[in-house]
């Protein structure tokens, strides 16, 4: 077993290999990599952020999340982030926040997609929720 600054290098090279190309799409991917940034956030010294080791770690991590795509599976993606959001909450470069956001107007837009035209009330609901959720937080680069 490896431990220490090897492993380390070991995950970081393979968060780069598997996000290198493109999303992860896969679950069980996905999940492997979930377990492969954890164990990296649990070796990284939140102490001396400022080690260029430690950022390059959190680069990596922070590609991963980004990279991450479940499709039109946007509960999945949202159940996703938040779990990163507990296990990787000190990554600064992660951007949680915006995140969750954009994945909640991709569902806000599929609701109102699929709801009747005669529901005025929810329609209205959520199209006041989907012109206020970009004020809560989410940058002007990401396209909702």
């Amino acid at each position: 077993m490896m431990h220490g600054n090897s492993r380390g290098i070991v995950n970081m090279h393979i968060l780069d290999m598997a996000t290198r190309n493109g999303y992860v799409h896969d679950p069980t991917t996905i999940q492997l990599l979930f377990e492969i940034s954890q164990a990296l956030h649990s070796d990284t010294d939140l102490v001396n952020m400022k080690n260029d080791a430690n950022q390059q770690q959190a680069r990596f991590i922070s590609r991963f999340v980004r990279m991450v795509d479940y499709g039109v599976e946007y509960e999945r993606h949202l159940a996703f982030l938040m779990e990163c959001r507990g296990a990787l909450s000190n990554i600064v470069e992660l951007k949680i926040n915006e995140h969750v956001l954009s994945v909640c107007s991709k569902l806000i837009e599929t609701a109102k997609l699929c709801l009747n035209a005669k529901d005025k009330y929810l329609t209205s609901t959520i199209s006041f929720l989907h012109k206020n959720l970009p004020a809560a937080g989410v940058s002007s680069s990401i396209a909702i």
